[in-house]
């Protein structure tokens, strides 16, 4: 209930000091979670332009190699590709039965993208394996 002093007709000060409270606490519990949102969104976009960075540079050393035909090298670069890309994103890796993989002259190895990751795993599981791409139409 709202008090007014009859002398000023001014609510007193010691009624509206907790409602200014909760007010000011309000405003810091929204400026934490704007502050905290914008800094992931910023760590966010800095990923991106890395990421876009590495792999413009990396695509730009890959193409020549890939007209002169030196698949090893290509390969070489997108391995590279790939664990720089992985490393940028702190992303560890637990292979697990990594002597039960097929390392003959053909095989099919199918993603079900589950992120964003699974082509950087790819390239940084299968190292010693030249592996083509090929995607359903």
């Amino acid at each position: 209930m709202l008090q007014i002093n009859p002398h000023n007709s001014s609510p007193s000060a010691d009624v509206l000091d907790p409602v200014f409270q909760e007010v000011r606490q309000r405003n810091r519990e929204y400026l934490a979670e704007f502050d905290a949102g914008f800094w992931v969104t910023l760590r966010s976009v800095v990923y991106w332009i890395i990421m876009l960075c590495i792999t413009l540079v990396l695509g730009l050393v890959a193409v020549p190699l890939a007209i002169l035909r030196l698949s090893r090298a290509v390969h070489f670069v997108a391995t590279l590709w790939g664990n720089l890309i992985l490393m940028l994103f702190g992303t560890r890796i637990h292979l697990h039965g990594a002597e039960n993989l097929y390392t003959g002259p053909s095989s099919l190895v199918c993603a079900n993208h589950q992120s964003i990751s699974d082509i950087f795993i790819f390239y940084a599981v299968l190292k010693g394996i030249q592996f083509r791409w090929m995607a359903k139409a």
